[in-house]
């Protein structure tokens, strides 16, 4: 019907995001967890797993302990549930699950991962990886990874604790990144660490370690937006402002050849975005259009309209980066480089910029089980359907990044919290933007 389609680039009070980021950090973290009969064992480590995301929420009937008994961040009403937990906006939670990183007891010869861990001699329940398990996952981070009693899985939130350092992590997941090992070489590896954590907003006495580890990880509740982006020196742009190509892409600092990978060094400067009012049409930068030049941090992302003119344009061929204003994924930005005007970029450059699907953390994939990058559309906010046009509200854009890929310099985060009360109709935004070392 008019007025009621609305574009999954542009988001409201109709239309939410609920995105997944998860990383590892260093510093002093505490237990929140424990065995039954413990509400929280008095257990720290330097080295955490943490993890953004909503949370699959118990809907106030059933076993609290079997999946059947929580539903998804805006999961449908059915005939035998017309008013489920976690539908509307304002039920929505955003979650931060924290699981410490801890070595402990190997029994078994060769494997090099704990298979007890110790708190003044009392062993604690972790989630824990076996021998030979899923020798090409991330076990115990993945979706599924099991307790060391088999009981509970990592997505229970029952227990906050892992058996596994992080050099021991990142020493399975240089081998599951690496194509040159095959026995091990997952090229999904990421998919299964985008999972939705389990939580009890509805605890009732009498309370026991159990529901207690389940309300943990509630952060923020009536939380209906949460969008993660990043900026990064993944180019080399001219940053002449007194150029007529100022803002062009002149490089790119990360290996567009997979087979021999030779990134540049970085340049130092995070990419950006240069707009200008161009009267005469012609492309660049006039004297006379100087005085309107604008350069702000290039924002990477699942797409989205930040400059609310409803349009949100991708990479088509002939377009430079200065006409994607908006947040976009990187390999778009990127295929501009084959259009640009900077005459001592090597040809063979543009070439494979223009062939390129986008760096190698960029996982583009329309479903669980399709992991094609869709492509480019000329217009992600478009609702015609007309030609190459619009988002579909089944895709996802994904970037993981292994051991080795250049990491993003800043993250920006949105959140949204909702009024239940309805006193601020489209709710209240944030954003945060954290600079990374």
């Amino acid at each position: 019907m008019p007025g009621e389609r609305i574009s999954p680039a542009t988001y409201n009070y109709r239309n939410h995001r609920a995105d997944v980021f998860s990383f590892f950090a260093r510093g002093l973290f505490r237990r929140q967890t424990g065995n039954d009969g413990t509400y929280v064992a008095q257990m720290s480590s330097n080295e955490a797993w943490i993890k953004y995301g909503h949370l699959r929420l118990y809907k106030g009937t059933g076993n609290p302990n079997v999946t059947g008994s929580y539903n998804d961040p805006g999961e449908a009403n059915t005939t035998a549930n017309p008013n489920p937990y976690n539908h509307f906006a304002t039920q929505l939670a955003l979650g931060r699950s924290v699981f410490l990183l801890k070595d402990g007891i190997d029994g078994a010869p060769q494997d090099g991962w704990p298979d007890q861990i110790l708190l003044n001699g009392v062993p604690q329940h972790f989630i824990q990886r076996r021998t030979g398990s899923a020798a090409n996952g991330l076990i115990p981070l993945e979706l599924d990874s099991k307790s060391d009693d088999n009981v509970d899985t990592v997505q229970e939130s029952r227990y906050d604790l892992i058996g596994g350092t992080m050099s021991q992590v990142r020493a399975q997941a240089l081998k599951i990144t690496n194509p040159s090992v095959p026995a091990t070489y997952n090229v999904d590896w990421w998919k299964r660490l985008s999972y939705w954590s389990w939580a009890n907003p509805l605890t009732v006495k009498p309370m026991d370690a159990n529901a207690a580890a389940r309300a943990t990880p509630i952060f923020i509740t009536s939380c209906s937006q949460f969008m993660v982006e990043y900026a990064a020196d993944y180019l080399e742009q001219d940053s002449d402002p007194n150029s007529p190509t100022y803002g062009q892409i002149t490089n790119a600092y990360f290996p567009l050849d997979l087979v021999t990978p030779t990134p540049p060094a970085t340049d130092g400067v995070t990419d950006f975005v240069v707009q200008w009012n161009d009267a005469n049409g012609n492309g660049l930068i006039d004297v006379n259009e100087r005085d309107s030049v604008r350069r702000s941090i290039r924002w990477y992302g699942m797409p989205r309209d930040v400059n609310g003119d409803g349009a949100v344009s991708g990479w088509a061929n002939g377009k430079r980066q200065d006409q994607l204003p908006d947040v976009v994924p990187f390999r778009d930005v990127l295929r501009t480089g084959s259009a640009t005007t900077i005459a001592t970029m090597p040809a063979a450059l543009k070439n494979a910029m223009l062939a390129s699907t986008g760096a190698p953390f960029e996982i583009n994939y329309t479903n669980a089980v399709d992991s094609a990058p869709p492509a480019p559309r000329v217009n992600y906010a478009d609702v015609t359907g007309a030609g190459n046009n619009g988002m579909g509200s089944n895709e996802h854009y994904v970037c993981a990044w292994g051991p080795n890929d250049r990491k993003p310099t800043m993250v920006r985060i949105v959140l949204t919290i909702d009024d239940r009360l309805g006193r601020t109709p489209d709710g209240q935004t944030f954003e945060y933007v954290f600079s990374l070392p």
